[in-house]
């Protein structure tokens, strides 16, 4: 691995995946934003809609809190923090992509396609679909 410098302070590799030595790695904003920050700083340039979707989903995937890691005071499930939501937001295509906890399949909202008008009517989105897997056989 070749050394990196950002910000002026050089990174010194010793094998492939040694470069993240050192940076945060607890569940708190501050380690999640140097994670990402820094994976995202090494990761390959993309050049299309698909590839930034994709890159953005394997970036936040860095920093989901599965349910039961993250406890607050109290007792019971509500004690119990996890990551509810993913957005990535494409403000060039004016398109807004989600997943939830309970269901990775991506939607999308095609900004370009809602009336914003004042009193035009606005569907409902159903977000509360269930887990399924694609059987590949």
């Amino acid at each position: 691995m070749k050394e990196a410098e950002i910000n002026g302070i050089t990174y010194k590799g010793m094998g492939f995946g040694s470069g993240y030595v050192g940076i945060p790695g607890d569940g708190t904003p501050p380690s999640w934003f140097v994670r990402i920050t820094l994976l995202r700083e090494f990761s390959n340039a993309v050049e299309t809609e698909e590839e930034g979707i994709m890159l953005a989903l394997y970036l936040l995937n860095t920093v989901d809190i599965p349910a039961g890691v993250s406890k607050r005071e109290g007792s019971g499930p509500a004690s119990f923090e996890n990551t509810q939501w993913v957005t990535i937001k494409d403000n060039k295509n004016l398109k807004l992509y989600f997943r939830s906890y309970d269901c990775s399949t991506l939607f999308l909202v095609d900004l370009s396609k809602v009336d914003f008008s004042n009193g035009s009517e606005h569907e409902s989105i159903i977000v509360d679909k269930e887990f399924s897997v694609i059987d590949a056989f």
